[in-house]
């Protein structure tokens, strides 16, 4: 992507379908992206980022494998950008610093389990604009998305 390019970049990887409906609507527009039976989509919220207008991404998480635990996801993106909020679907706990958010599952996530993540950014500064997310169960190979 060039500097000068100020939209979102959107890389789609996929390795499999989901089969649960709210991912199938998370993923009309978004990354995706799957791994024996873990399935990740993200959903931004705008697709032109431009400084101080927030952009809210939508994470899914789906799991069509079997019990997993230490469950994590990363979502990074430049460190010029300010997190506004971040929000779960359950028990998930959340840290924050300049350029990620991690979310951490203390929990099983059981076979047929769906998470859903946001996170809010404002862009401070103009130019390229890209957000990383992915999950790491320590069992499965990493699961990744580039939006």
């Amino acid at each position: 992507m060039s500097h000068s390019d100020r939209s979102i970049s959107k890389r789609v990887f996929t390795s499999g379908s989901a089969t649960l409906g709210l991912l199938l609507s998370l993923c009309l527009l978004a990354g995706q992206a799957g791994a024996q039976g873990l399935f990740l989509t993200v959903q931004p919220s705008v697709t032109n980022v431009t400084p101080g207008n927030p952009v809210t991404f939508s994470i899914g998480i789906s799991n069509a494998s079997g019990l997993l635990s230490g469950l994590f996801v990363t979502n990074s993106f430049p460190a010029s950008a300010q997190v506004l909020n971040t929000g779960n679907s359950g028990f998930w706990s959340t840290t924050t610093n300049s350029d990620n958010v991690t979310f951490v599952f203390p929990q099983q996530f059981l076979a047929g389990q769906v998470a859903v993540l946001t996170v809010t950014l404002a862009p401070t500064v103009t130019g390229p604009f890209t957000n990383t997310t992915t999950v790491f169960t320590g069992v499965l190979p990493n699961v990744s998305t580039n939006i």
